[in-house]
């Protein structure tokens, strides 16, 4: 290699490294700027507040619910965010769905009270009874019934697949989950604490459910598959796996 294209080489390497180091200093740049401005954040919002109140909170986010409906949280990066309380909203789905209307405030409570099912397992709303018995006995190999009271109960399960075993688990647990044929239901607006319809089957066809829990209970809103672009056996073994491996 002559001089001259050595010159040319280590100019060219020379170069390289320059821009490199360069590149280096300005990304240590930006990410210091950036390091800087989330602290200021962090020292200005009332989020990062250590004893934030809900009324300041709710100003931060511009939230205009009743105090009642919300509970305040604190994410993993010390943030703090204010939730709809769940054992509310539980009531809020569960009353619209007993109702089949659009609930009160003032009646969610006695409704509950008075309504919800007392013993454990897996209660079916009185819709839905029929058409989730006929379709669990065709799609499982264990056959079920709905007793007098509304909770599933089995039959014969002399055969039983992976999904019967993982239900008949689900149903001796100490839970209650409730199921219901519905591509909707009402849910507390997290913002405004309105009472809204969630109309969540027209927003998404291929979702096989929507859920609501409180504790480690459950209501289950299952897709009415309208279009019918699901089949039962997948819309079932969804919500068996739902609830298996969330409890």
């Amino acid at each position: 290699m002559n001089r001259k294209l050595k010159i040319i080489m280590l100019t060219i390497i020379i170069f390289l490294i320059f821009f490199v180091v360069l590149v280096i200093i300005k990304y240590n740049k930006v990410n210091s700027k950036k390091e800087n401005e989330i602290e200021q954040m962090k020292n200005e919002s009332i989020m990062y507040k250590e004893n934030a109140t809900l009324d300041e909170l709710k100003n931060e986010y511009k939230v205009t619910g009743n105090n009642d409906l919300y509970k305040i949280e604190t994410e993993y990066d010390g943030r703090k965010v204010i939730n709809v309380k769940e054992d509310i909203n539980y009531k809020v789905a569960f009353s619209g769905m007993i109702t089949e209307k659009r609930p009160n405030y003032e009646d969610i409570d006695e409704l509950y009270i008075e309504q919800y099912p007392k013993e454990q397992g897996i209660w079916i709303d009185k819709s839905s009874r029929q058409k989730i018995k006929n379709s669990l006995n065709r799609n499982m190999e264990t056959k079920y019934d709905i007793d007098n009271k509304g909770y599933l109960r089995i039959l014969d399960k002399s055969k039983q697949n992976e999904n019967d075993r993982k239900l008949e688990e689900i149903m001796n647990r100490k839970n209650t989950y409730i199921w219901t044929i519905s591509g909707e239901y009402y849910m507390i607006d997290p913002v405004t604490g309105n009472i809204v319809l969630n109309p969540y089957e027209d927003l998404e066809r291929y979702q096989t459910y929507e859920y609501v829990e409180n504790n480690e209970d459950m209501i289950i809103f299952i897709t009415e598959n309208t279009e019918g672009v699901l089949t039962d056996e997948e819309i079932f073994e969804s919500i068996v796996n739902l609830i298996f491996e969330n409890n």
